[in-house]
């Protein structure tokens, strides 16, 4: 099963939980709400109630994953992000770390070239 990322919000202990629209056929359907159970939600927009995702099912997660992910159930009745998925953010986040150290890098290098001209 497909996912794809519709938004994000805060819960009262500021955890931010990602939001994803389950895309799936209606054997997959009635597995993802048998796994689910009383967890089960599906995407509501009372603002705009011709919505084309109204009615989808819902998958939520405080991972922070790409905006497109593949789901499984495991044998355990579970549902999972794929493995491959993981490991494609986890690539996204040490090359964010690394963009930030580099962000960083820069940064100190134009304080310290502005307070060498101040002295000149």
């Amino acid at each position: 099963m497909k996912a794809t990322r519709v938004g994000h919000y805060r819960t009262q202990k500021t955890t931010i939980v990602f939001k994803y629209v389950v895309n799936c056929d209606a054997e997959q359907l009635q597995a993802y709400q048998d796994a689910q159970g009383g967890y089960y939600r599906e995407f509501e927009d009372e603002k705009d109630p011709q919505n084309p995702l109204n009615g989808k099912p819902l998958f939520f997660t405080s991972q922070a994953l790409p905006s497109d992910i593949e789901l499984e159930i495991t044998s355990n009745g579970r549902v999972i992000v794929k493995e491959d998925t993981e490991d494609a953010a986890a690539k996204q986040l040490e090359k964010d770390m690394e963009m930030e150290k580099e962000f960083q890098r820069l940064r100190a290098l134009d304080k310290f070239n502005r307070l060498k001209v101040g002295r000149a």
